[in-house]
Formats: structure tokens, sequence, C-alpha cells
């Protein structure tokens, strides 16, 4: 039974570990479609001001 709770204990921890490490891929991947959103070149904004007026 002993064994088995340290089982559990390892699971938690590694499972932690993925959980943290997926984490940090999402915060990345909407970082980057942030920085693609929102720090194009000027001439791309200026577009997109224009198609959203027209």
């Amino acid at each position: 039974m002993h064994v088995f709770k340290d089982e559990l204990v390892i699971q938690k921890q590694i499972f932690s570990i993925f959980a943290a490490g997926f984490r940090l891929i999402t915060l990345s991947i909407q970082f980057q479609t942030f920085k693609m959103k929102f720090l194009k070149t000027p001439v791309d904004q200026a577009l997109a001001v224009l198609k959203s007026s027209a």
C-alpha cells in the first residue's frame, strides 16, 4: 500500500511537470499569434485600417 502511495506521488509530479510544459507551449503560441496580429509592418497595419473602414 505504501509503494502504491509513492507511485501516485511520482505520477502527480510527472503530471505537474507536463502541465507546466504544456502551459509554457500554449503561452508561447499565444505570444506568437499576438505578435502576428499586432506587431506587423506599418504597411500591413495601414491596409488593415483601410480594409476595416471600407
